[in-house]
């Protein structure tokens, strides 16, 4: 878990805790400010689910800092006379954060299964293409064929149907 601090100042008060297990994690001498937390890095299966820690005027006693499961996403491609071994789906999130790539693509496996774990919460356009459309140098998604899902946490099961 990494706590960054928001402040202008706080560039070098940032602090970086090892989690694990079901004791409480103590971290002490911190400097009085706000700080983002951080839960995990890119691929973590926990996220932060407060709002800014604020510790401007410094804890009195302990700080619970809440996490809850990082969604996770599990589809099928449905529809007809389509080999799912010519398709590949993307996934972009709505507000991407800057060290995430813009989308991620994924390959369904021989009965259209497709999935993706550690996600972050948040808004999310899916997409699925064949290989030959998604190749061509001047394709653009068309965003008639997105289909659009909020994670939050836990698991998403959803069908995805194939592209006309």
């Amino acid at each position: 878990m990494r706590l960054i601090a928001v402040e202008d100042w706080g560039a070098n008060v940032d602090r970086e805790l090892q989690l694990g297990g079901k004791s409480p994690a103590i971290l002490s001498a911190l400097a009085p400010a706000r700080y983002r937390v951080v839960a995990g890095g890119s691929q973590s299966s926990c996220y932060y689910t407060g709002e800014v820690l604020d510790l401007r005027t410094g804890p009195t006693s302990a700080v619970a800092v809440p996490v809850a499961s990082a969604p996770a996403l599990q589809g099928r491609l449905i529809g007809t006379a389509h080999n799912p071994a010519d398709y590949l789906i993307l996934i972009w999130p709505e507000m991407p954060v800057n060290t995430e790539p813009g989308y991620m693509m994924l390959t369904p496996d021989a009965e259209g299964i497709f999935r993706v774990e550690a996600l972050r919460p948040g808004d999310y356009r899916i997409l699925a293409t064949s290989f030959s459309e998604w190749s061509a140098s001047n394709w653009k998604p068309d965003p008639r064929r997105f289909v659009h899902l909020q994670l939050t946490q836990g698991l998403t099961d959803f069908e995805l149907p194939f592209p006309n």
